[in-house]
């Protein structure tokens, strides 16, 4: 018989009341690729156990079949089908919950996710694929919540992301990456939300923004960059606002401006400088967000 056959019906097995399998055969399971095989488990001699009857029809009488108890509760094998005909999901019922492999397959036949369940929650490592056969994501899981660190990639293969989990939360370094590989962006995460240092970067691989984030809000001083590298701005902020201080660069690494914020609002003076020498070129007052008084210290000629 078919290897994914002693597999469905080994679960299938375990999920009626059977001994479990050898250790060797059950990390052997653990390790392999998963096969896209259509097999018919209801053409067994006894497919169903523990009263349960077989139940529906496969294609083409039918787009589901399954196992399940004279109440109507599954229990035992399940598969269901699309619309071609090709199997959607294959996997075992336990008094009506999810429980040992999980096999699903795109339209096209490839596999879309090979899981474990235990009791209705994902449980070990579970693993998904595009529809091209490129690995999509892959992760633990213990009692249905994530743990450890859990990968993400895009349908040519790369990975576009990589985060850590605690029960159930992201929970240490996150990390995002470019369709060429390279980061463009990385964060501490705590219980689920930001908290800690945050760092964006460029297509170029150079520094965009820097700060740091308390329980998911954007604190103290964050710096910004150009391409070059080169001082964009600096800016003080409280709990996700800007709020006190702001420096703004020009190209040539002179101030633009520099003022005021309060909660988010310009306030007091602000003064602008012209890009060659930095002198000042005019002060403008600001109450409330709103522009109050401007004072011209020099006129620049537009060159």
């Amino acid at each position: 018989m078919r290897k994914f056959t002693m597999l469905l019906l080994t679960s299938a097995f375990l999920a009626c009341g059977g001994g479990p399998p050898p250790a060797a055969e059950t990390a052997a399971s653990a390790a392999a690729e998963p096969e896209p095989e259509v097999v018919d488990w209801w053409k067994e001699k006894e497919p169903c156990r523990d009263g349960a009857q077989l139940q529906g029809a496969a294609p083409p009488g039918g787009q589901e079949i399954f196992c399940a108890k004279p109440d109507g509760t599954k229990h035992g094998a399940y598969s269901d089908f699309y619309d071609n005909g090709k199997k959607k999901s294959e996997l075992v019922y336990r008094e009506g919950k999810e429980d040992g492999r999980v096999m699903r397959w795109h339209p096209n036949g490839q596999v879309a996710e090979e899981s474990r369940y235990r009791l209705g929650k994902r449980e070990g490592k579970s693993t998904t694929w595009h529809a091209t056969a490129q690995k999509a994501t892959e992760g633990e899981f213990v009692s249905g919540r994530e743990v450890g660190t859990h990968v993400k990639y895009d349908d040519a293969g790369t990975k576009i992301w990589e985060g850590e989990y605690r029960e159930g939360k992201l929970h240490g370094k996150v990390r995002a990456f470019s369709k060429t590989g390279e980061p463009s962006e990385e964060s501490d995460y705590r219980g689920g939300v930001r908290h800690g240092p945050m760092r964006a970067f460029h297509p170029n691989g150079k520094v965009e923004r820097e700060g740091m984030y308390a329980e998911d809000a954007r604190v103290g001083s964050w710096k910004f960059y150009r391409e070059d590298g080169s001082p964009l701005e600096i800016s003080e902020l409280v709990d996700g606002q800007r709020h006190g201080k702001v420096v703004r660069y020009h190209p040539s690494g002179v101030r633009e401006f520099e003022g005021q914020y309060d909660k988010g609002a310009k306030t007091g003076t602000w003064q602008y400088f012209e890009p060659e020498e930095g002198e000042l070129i005019r002060e403008e007052v600001y109450k409330n967000d709103r522009k109050v008084k401007t004072t011209v210290k020099k006129v620049v000629k537009k060159k």
